[in-house]
């Protein structure tokens, strides 16, 4: 989780971007808001739309002289969904439920059921959720008209921010709402796992370290979102910042990450600790943030999305699959889309690519549903 603070020796004039952005010409305008028209236009098949802003905050010449903004768009989302039997993901699971005929399978998926049910109702149906999306347009260098620019910018001059800590550009289309056909499919796999993993009742039979079951994952989430912000900087800033805590600039991705597990009610141990090896790092060389949770038989990893309920933790890989040193919290899940936090460089509630290089660390057990998690 590195990133260079702004040289400002010499110079009085530097403006902290926590409380700036650019001002835009009426050419500049146009490009933000069709930057904004298009990446809610994402969400509008599944989603209200509701309190849309974009802002312009840097713009340069690439080296094929092509211009580049970078535009800091923010909007709140509520499923249209009435209930949760209306989300397609939970369609799925009741159908593949009722395929099956053995009782213990039919408890086990139940159960599993009822927890999700539950999460959906209480969380998302009828709850705005804040997103915050980096986009990146590039543009010929000698732009059209303003009146032309509808026809310049498209999908395709758009990307968008998906890196946990360093940036990571992708087509926009990479966070657009899963289609209903593709939940179906998750939830029917997903309840397919939860009778066939050995099932909810061996897991509650052999449980996992009792630890786990004081970690309230949406306290953790609740967390995550007051102390991290969308300006994308790596250095101490007061809107990041809880003073209880130390800062580490450039480097603090897992330091905010065991600050959510602590805040969600895990406990410390001799192991991990503030700030320790095991708190204070990912684990790139080992004895690390990864490690501790899954060595300690907390949390189990998956490259599974859909498992990553709110409370677990996304971890940045390689292109070749190996780990990138950087990782955040998962703060909204509901299927359709997934949101994580994060510090170095800071994220809130961005959007989590289904196609990028990720993966996730799930705890054993759902403090929300109260229910043993399979991997």
């Amino acid at each position: 989780c590195f990133a260079a603070k702004p040289d400002t020796a010499g110079s009085d004039t530097y403006t902290d971007p926590d409380i700036s952005a650019m001002a835009a010409s009426p050419t500049e305008n146009t490009i933000v808001d069709r930057a904004l028209e298009e990446v809610t236009g994402l969400y509008t098949d599944v989603y209200m739309i509701s309190d849309a802003s974009a802002q312009l905050m840097d713009q340069s010449i690439d080296e094929d002289g092509n211009a580049v903004y970078i535009v800091e768009t923010s909007f709140k989302r509520t499923l249209k969904a009435a209930n949760a039997m209306e989300i397609p993901a939970i369609a799925g699971m009741v159908e593949a439920k009722n395929l099956l005929e053995d009782p213990a399978d039919i408890q086990a998926a139940e159960e599993y059921i009822a927890a999700r049910i539950a999460d959906m109702e209480d969380n998302y149906i009828g709850v705005e959720q804040d997103t915050n999306v980096t986009l990146r347009v590039t543009l010929p260098a000698a732009l059209p008209m303003a009146a032309s620019l509808d026809d310049a910018i498209t999908p395709e001059t758009i990307e968008v921010d998906c890196g946990i800590g360093e940036e990571e550009y992708a087509p926009l289309d990479e966070i657009a709402p899963r289609s209903a056909a593709d939940q179906r499919v998750t939830g029917s796999e997903l309840v397919a796992e939860a009778v066939s993993n050995t099932s909810l009742s061996t897991s509650r039979a052999t449980p996992h370290n009792s630890r786990i079951l004081n970690y309230n994952r949406i306290a953790a989430r609740n967390y995550a979102r007051l102390f991290s912000c969308d300006l994308g900087i790596s250095y101490d800033h007061s809107s990041c910042h809880n003073g209880k805590y130390e800062f580490f600039e450039g480097n603090d991705c897992a330091n905010f990450v065991s600050q959510c597990l602590e805040n969600g009610g895990l406990s410390t141990d001799n192991l991990w600790y503030p700030y320790s090896s095991y708190w204070n790092t990912t684990g790139n060389s080992g004895n690390g943030l990864r490690q501790y949770v899954t060595d300690n038989d907390l949390f189990f990893k998956t490259s599974n999305v859909n498992k990553a309920f709110a409370g677990s933790i996304i971890n940045q890989l390689t292109s070749s699959g190996g780990n990138a040193g950087h990782v955040g919290l998962i703060d909204q899940n509901d299927y359709s889309t997934v949101t994580f936090c994060a510090h170095t460089n800071c994220r809130r509630s961005k959007p989590v690519s289904f196609l990028s290089y990720k993966n996730y660390f799930v705890p054993y057990y759902d403090s929300y549903g109260g229910t043993w998690v399979n991997p």
